[in-house]
């Protein structure tokens, strides 16, 4: 995150709305005893929240917290991250002895296919995310790679059509080769004797 920071990358972060999701987002992008960044880290946390759960009536799931300690304590020091009250409440859940506390957490995946990316997408809008259209150096560079892969698949086209008739003996030529080099997969001696036929 430092390195890709300091040349100017931004990185979005998505995330389970849960303590691990939302503790692992906040440190990407927070110094702590164990690292310091030195370069402001270019941060946007996208990941999934209460109030996205409850516009989409995600289903959430019971998450146990084998712990004394509330385990949302740690985002009351979060000054600029912040957790609301009601979803420390939801994660957080109700304190039992057996179990601990007893708290919620909703997955990316209680999301269908078709939610995430309506989803993903308001996101990318909220935060100002545009398609990319690379310089002129880049887009020349690009143009003739397209151009080499246009004409590749065209030429394989044409070959596909001429359908060549399968030798005689392939199957003895590819043990034969095999014996002779044992390294070799079957399908790179099967190109390798097509080579040589062609």
């Amino acid at each position: 995150m430092d390195e890709l920071s300091a040349v100017g990358v931004t990185i979005l972060i998505v995330h389970d709305f849960d303590i691990a999701g939302l503790s692992i987002a906040h440190w990407l992008w927070h110094d702590n005893e164990r690292y310091r960044f030195k370069h402001r880290p270019r941060v946007i946390d996208l990941g999934l929240r209460l109030d996205d759960v409850n516009k989409m009536g995600l289903q959430s799931e019971e998450h146990i917290h084998r712990q004394r300690k509330d385990p949302t304590d740690k985002f009351l020091d979060w000054y600029d991250d912040e957790v609301t009250e009601e979803e420390a409440d939801f994660l957080r859940g109700a304190y039992s002895p057996y179990k601990r506390w007893v708290g919620k957490r909703v997955e990316l995946n209680a999301m269908t296919s078709r939610q995430f990316i309506n989803w993903l997408e308001k996101k990318f809008k909220q935060v100002g995310v545009k398609k990319v259209v690379p310089d002129k150096k880049t887009l020349a560079v690009a143009w003739q790679r397209a151009v080499a892969i246009a004409k590749a698949r065209e030429i394989i086209e044409e070959v596909k059509e001429e359908q060549p008739p399968v030798p005689m003996g392939l199957e003895k030529k590819v043990r034969d080769m095999l014996k002779r080099k044992p390294a070799l997969s079957w399908d790179t001696a099967l190109a390798r004797i097509a080579d040589k036929l062609s």
